[in-house]
């Protein structure tokens, strides 16, 4: 294991939810992109390894989605579901501009996860020093 992997798993262990969460979405994205890289040099099953890597990892993040929470748990269980719909067309299709929409998509909303990590870290900081 290279110190990259070790930092990676080290981060993702002391990780919040919030964070874990972002990691996901990263990681996600890293697997798209590379699939798409892959789909351009002819590497069908390169891009079909890391096409099914990105979806497990969206299958794992709408699995432990809170049904509770209400419409947005359906709302990103659709949006899931879309984006491993559209990963695999990438791949059966041989269609690039499918993976770059995921991988756009996704790093939306790891932006927006991660500004919710640090806006949970700053509350819990306030919280604990007031």
């Amino acid at each position: 294991m290279n110190a990259l992997q070790q930092y990676r798993g080290y981060q993702s262990e002391t990780a919040g939810q919030e964070e874990q969460v972002a990691l996901l979405y990263d990681g996600a994205r890293r697997f798209v992109d590379k699939a798409e890289v892959a789909l351009t040099a002819g590497k069908l099953d390169e891009a079909s390894l890391n096409t099914g890597k990105a979806q497990r990892i969206l299958e794992e993040l709408a699995s432990s989605l809170d049904m509770q929470a209400g419409e947005i748990a359906v709302n990103l269980t659709k949006l899931y579901d879309y984006w491993c719909w559209r990963l695999g067309q990438a791949l059966i299709k041989r269609d690039s501009s499918a993976y770059r929409e995921v991988s756009l998509a996704l790093m939306d909303l790891h932006g927006a996860w991660v500004e919710a990590a640090r806006t949970v870290r700053m509350a819990r900081g306030v919280r604990t020093s007031g």
